[in-house]
């Protein structure tokens, strides 16, 4: 699979940290984290019951403390980092 280029990371680790995401680990305390090389994208269910396919997602880049391995997830949209018209669906 195809990692995440060095260049986007800089972008992505850019906006978290204007948007102020620069605090320590909540669960440990360690202040050194790493990106995930990769998205998620989680989908929006309507109910417990089934799996929907397609539909409303919330992509996300995850953020992994270096410690303990607390995974965090930021949602793109929110960041600035998806195109106009993806962020009017989240």
């Amino acid at each position: 699979m195809k990692q995440i280029s060095d260049d986007k990371k800089r972008e992505i680790i850019k906006a978290l940290e204007e948007h102020g995401a620069n605090y320590p680990c909540p669960r440990c305390g360690n202040k050194s984290f790493a990106l995930l090389g990769g998205y998620l994208s989680q989908t929006v269910q309507n109910d417990l019951d089934s799996i929907a396919i397609g539909g409303l997602s919330i992509p996300s880049i995850v953020v992994v403390c270096k410690k303990c391995g607390f995974l965090c997830q930021h949602s793109l949209g929110a960041l600035g980092l998806l195109p106009s018209e993806e962020v009017a669906s989240e």
